[in-house]
């Protein structure tokens, strides 16, 4: 930074200067990053020969489908006692033996999901149908 007893046109000069450095710098960073090809295999851009009207509407397809299909696995994801009976949830086995016990005895299954009353079912998935 000049002094500030400097003219005012050399200041000017240095700020004109300072900006044609960035604007360098700038232009050195985009002609020595990666072409096109390459950033496509990186999956940054995407290879579409779509008109550049009809690319908006592509990719919010593609980003519903996407949602859609997320919605479905976690729909179709196993609830709590299912995990617990093939030893993905840790739980004592005393609670185990019981939970087991309660799913095979006193629970009507629908669909391979189980059925409970609206308290049970908020307390232990709230993807679980209530009956």
């Amino acid at each position: 930074m000049p002094p500030p007893k400097s003219p005012a046109a050399l200041q000017e000069q240095l700020k004109d200067l300072e900006g044609a450095r960035t604007i360098n710098s700038l232009k050195h960073k985009i002609w020595s990053g990666p072409d096109g090809s390459e950033l496509v295999r990186m999956p940054i851009l995407e290879r579409t020969f779509a008109e550049p009207s009809l690319q908006a509407s592509r990719m919010k397809l593609k980003r519903a489908r996407l949602a859609d299909d997320l919605n479905e696995k976690i729909a179709r994801r196993p609830g709590p006692m299912e995990l617990v009976e093939k030893n993905n949830l840790p739980v004592d086995s005393s609670v185990k033996e019981v939970i087991i016990g309660i799913r095979k005895d006193d629970c009507p299954q629908t669909h391979g999901n189980l059925s409970f009353d609206k308290d049970s079912s908020d307390a232990l998935s709230p993807d679980w149908p209530a009956s």
